[in-house]
């Protein structure tokens, strides 16, 4: 099985490869918003789910942390800096232009899978998508080449900066650490841009990632021990439960920051309520 994986990685890294550089011969507008897209946070993010619950909950936590994480200080810096953007963009653009939070974003998660997994074909794979990301970003006069390289830089800091924390820390303090940062940072950039919604959901993630500091080595332990049926169910729960509140944090107020908090506390604790509920029904079978 690890050999097939491998080999689907490498499969996976030619076939991107290609792609990329069919992006760049053809120029072609609607390629280069393909490789825009797969530089969007929530993708990282969704990605980040299933590999939490269906692949490695271990990895998929760090590069949770490491895509909010990452996501945060783009926020933060953008509007530190607050530089314009390219005239004339191919694509909807908001906000300020350096650092590329695309770039930023995608290179931290790539970055951070390479560094857990440390393979080759991956690493591959990896430089290719955060390529591709980066030159979309350049094609579709969304940035300019200072905003990606910054991007890419600050991205591959924040995910090395953890990957260093995690070999120095419990899971659990890294936990704390992070979404303490994450915080810190998001309330930095809803105080140099008051009401930006981006910002205030990650708020609300951030405090979810320090509370599920308590708890979180326990439910990577409940993960590890499950079998892939108990998973899938676990992931369909909490992706019903994501999903209503996220349609309900979309109305915007106040409310915005409890709920992204309660997705955050959903994430992370739906294994340990599953595991519970299961383990009371099975001694009330017994009884």
């Amino acid at each position: 099985m690890p050999g097939k994986m491998r080999s689907v990685k490498c499969q996976a890294a030619l076939y991107m490869g290609v792609a990329l550089a069919l992006s760049m011969l053809l120029n072609n507008t609607a390629a280069w918003k393909v490789w825009s897209l797969l530089g969007e946070e929530y993708i990282y993010l969704f990605t980040g789910i299933i590999l939490f619950y269906l692949v490695d909950p271990y990895i998929g936590v760090y590069t949770v942390l490491a895509t909010t994480a990452s996501g945060a200080l783009n926020l933060a810096l953008k509007h530190l800096f607050n530089t314009p953007r390219p005239p004339n963009p191919l694509v909807k653009v908001e906000g300020p232009g350096f650092p590329s939070g695309h770039a930023q974003v995608s290179a931290s998660f790539w970055s951070m899978l390479t560094l857990l997994r440390r393979e080759a074909c991956l690493a591959a794979l990896s430089l290719v998508m955060v390529t591709g990301v980066s030159l979309s970003r350049l094609y579709l006069r969304a940035h300019y080449p200072i905003d990606v390289a910054g991007g890419v830089v600050v991205g591959l800091t924040v995910s090395v900066a953890l990957n260093q924390a995690g070999t120095r820390l419990s899971l659990g303090k890294t936990m704390l650490a992070t979404g303490t940062a994450v915080s810190a940072l998001s309330l930095i950039a809803l105080v140099l841009n008051p009401g930006g919604t981006t910002a205030q959901g990650l708020l609300g993630v951030g405090a979810a990632t320090a509370i599920s500091a308590v708890f979180i080595e326990e439910s990577v332990k409940a993960l590890r021990n499950s079998a892939l049926r108990p998973r899938l169910e676990m992931l369909a729960a909490s992706g019903v439960l994501i999903a209503v509140l996220y349609l309900a944090a979309r109305t915007g107020g106040i409310l915005k920051i409890p709920l992204y908090t309660a997705m955050g506390l959903v994430l992370y604790g739906t294994p340990l309520i599953y595991t519970g509920l299961h383990g009371k029904a099975e001694k009330s079978r017994r009884g």
